[in-house]
């Protein structure tokens, strides 16, 4: 009896503890945004530039109007300027559904470790957020430029970055997780993907552009920014970005160009696998880097017959050939251009001697760009397609056939 009149008095006490959603917001007091640009205006401020979603013209039921809007703020900080917005718009920023951060080339060079505090600390950024480099334009032109087959410019970037990395290779994802990893790390710096405005800015961000079928500004995923202590020092070209997808095994599928007879052949890598070991040699460290491909004839303008056994192996040595320039370029990259570890071999040399690592860890940025680096890659052609030979090898044979008659 005694424990049931004490139960009885303790619910209501356990209800008051239970507070439900203490922390809910109505859907209609949030500004809901997909994307962030944050550049530099001063010395002391940024200028913070957010990329709202309009729900009126996404629906089904849609008026015509632009599917986002941009709302600028100045702030000492980011979330100043945040929160600064709210003397524009009706609407608190929301930041759960941020899906990039588009960061100015000048705060890129300035350092990132204080930009990123915020997004880093609260709990409404998710980890996955995509960060990218506006290499050529304000990060607010960036965010604000309407794309073709995409309604929110936000996804139309990160698509492209997806797409792009899964059938080209020399570009990468990054993500806000990915950046603090090798930020934080001794043994690899940070990259982030770079993107280009390509047209007008002024005509990107206006719906009438679309009436047109060309000449529409749009933009474009072209190289990968290189990182030092979380500072942007510059630029990776086409080939060392996909070099470096190599080395770091995220090459999907890709197209090389191979020389051949009288001409070029291109060479579809379908199924790629790179590993990277390191051995300790004499009491310095020397890295190992294997690559092993798999790929299809894609197209094939030289005097070649695929017939013939030694055709085959001939493009296969071009490939690899093809392969280690590529791999040696982003090397001299990270070792001459930039003396930058990029490409991790500092974790590798970690993982495979930790013992040895230790001792190294705080001076490898003296020790990195004079270690030796051995390529070996293997290419093996799986298919010709279906045709044989090329056009134009074909009709000299047929030429040649009707002269013997």
């Amino acid at each position: 009896m005694i424990r049931r009149s004490l139960l009885i008095l303790l619910c209501p006490l356990l209800m008051l503890a239970t507070s439900g959603c203490w922390n809910r917001a109505e859907l209609d007091t949030l500004g809901i945004a997909t994307a962030l640009g944050i550049d530099k205006v001063d010395h002391n401020e940024y200028l913070v530039s957010a990329q709202i979603v309009n729900p009126m013209a996404i629906g089904k039921k849609s008026n015509g109007d632009s599917p986002v809007y941009i709302v600028e703020e100045r702030g000492k900080t980011v979330i100043q300027a945040l929160r600064r917005m709210t003397t524009q718009i009706p609407r608190k920023v929301y930041l759960s559904h941020l899906g990039m951060i588009v960061f100015s080339d000048q705060v890129a060079r300035e350092g990132l470790a204080q930009v990123i505090d915020l997004f880093v600390r609260d709990p409404e950024v998710r980890a996955d957020t995509f960060m990218v480099i506006g290499q050529n334009a304000p990060a607010s032109t960036i965010i604000s430029i309407l794309p073709r087959l995409e309604q929110v410019p936000a996804n139309k970037i990160f698509k492209t970055i997806q797409m792009s990395q899964a059938n080209w290779a020399p570009t990468v994802g990054v993500r806000l997780d990915d950046f603090i990893q090798g930020a934080i790390s001794l043994g690899r710096q940070p990259v982030i993907t770079g993107v280009k405005l390509v047209g007008k800015p002024e005509e990107g961000s206006s719906l009438d552009t679309f009436k047109k079928s060309t000449g529409i500004p749009y933009i474009r995923i072209p190289t990968i920014a290189v990182f030092n202590s979380a500072k942007l020092v510059g630029y990776l070209g086409e080939s060392e970005s996909k070099g470096l997808n190599y080395i770091l095994n995220n090459v999907k599928s890709t197209i090389g160009i191979l020389p051949c007879n009288k001409g070029i052949s291109a060479l579809e890598v379908v199924n790629a696998e790179s590993t990277v070991k390191s051995k300790m040699m004499n009491g310095r460290p020397e890295i190992f880097i294997h690559v092993k491909v798999s790929g299809n004839i894609a197209e094939l303008n030289c005097d070649e017959d695929l017939l013939e056994p030694d055709a085959i192996r001939m493009l296969e040595q071009e490939g690899r050939l093809e392969i280690n320039r590529v791999i040696q370029s982003t090397v001299d990259a990270a070792q001459k251009t930039y003396g930058v570890d990029f490409v991790g071999f500092g974790n590798r040399l970690h993982q495979d001697h930790w013992r040895q690592w230790r001792k190294m860890e705080r001076k490898w940025d003296k020790i990195f760009p004079t270690v030796k680096v051995h390529i070996d890659s293997k290419v093996k052609i799986l298919r010709i397609g279906t045709e044989t030979n090329p056009l134009k090898y074909r009709r000299q044979e047929a030429w040649k056939g009707n002269l013997e008659k």
